[in-house]
């Protein structure tokens, strides 16, 4: 049982570290630097595309049952979704003060709040994935929370990320993203547009899920 667990934290140790990576590949693709504040957003990516893979094992699991062993992989993914998220948060509160400063998150406070609850949210369920949180709350309890809160937080990420982008996405549509020292290749997408995309189709597949599940029609009961 202890080497399964450690293996499915090894699998999701290197997932998360794919993601984080991809997007820092990209980033410096298109800006031709690295640094801090370019892992910084690396961080907040993988924190975002992270969960959004664990809202997505219990749907697909149910879909194709052949899947069902990876639904032991969302504690370990979630819990590094949150950790992802605090780094990002860490950095962006105490270590690039000349990008994110009092007047920044004033200004942003749409973005600012939506993160900050998230992270919240995401450090309760965290808090609470220990086995002996769902034996003091009972199974159906501890259940209910780690799913609404987890679809709760995803949307505020959500709502966080396009608060803080969408004015950039917009520019960058009319062609009107400049070169900069810090940004070598402006024709390329920004990254947060990928990640946007990808939550779309998390949510856009949860919902439709919803309905179906909503007009599914009851088997019939012999009486």
């Amino acid at each position: 049982m202890a080497n399964e667990r450690a293996v499915r934290w090894l699998k999701s140790i290197f997932i998360s570290l794919l993601v984080f990576v991809f997007f820092s590949f990209y980033l410096y693709l298109r800006r031709e630097v690295y640094n801090l504040g370019i892992a910084n957003k690396a961080f907040g990516s993988a924190a975002a595309v992270v969960a959004g893979i664990t809202l997505l094992i219990g749907p697909v699991s149910r879909r194709l049952p052949q899947l069902g062993k990876y639904l032991a992989y969302r504690r370990p993914l979630g819990i590094l979704a949150f950790l992802t998220g605090l780094i990002h948060v860490t950095i962006s509160l105490f270590f690039i003060p000349e990008r994110f400063n009092i007047p920044f998150f004033l200004n942003q406070w749409p973005a600012t709040i939506t993160g900050l609850v998230a992270i919240g949210i995401w450090l309760y369920l965290t808090t609470i994935s220990r086995n002996d949180s769902v034996k003091h709350m009972g199974g159906s309890t501890w259940v209910m929370l780690q799913q609404r809160g987890g679809h709760i937080a995803f949307l505020l990420v959500f709502l966080h990320l396009v608060f803080l982008k969408y004015a950039g996405w917009i520019e960058w549509f009319q062609g009107k993203t400049q070169k900069t020292p810090y940004l070598a290749n402006p024709g390329y997408p920004p990254a947060s547009l990928f990640v946007f995309l990808v939550m779309v189709g998390i949510i856009g597949y949860r919902v439709y899920l919803a309905i179906v599940k909503k007009h599914e029609i009851p088997p019939k009961t012999d009486v």
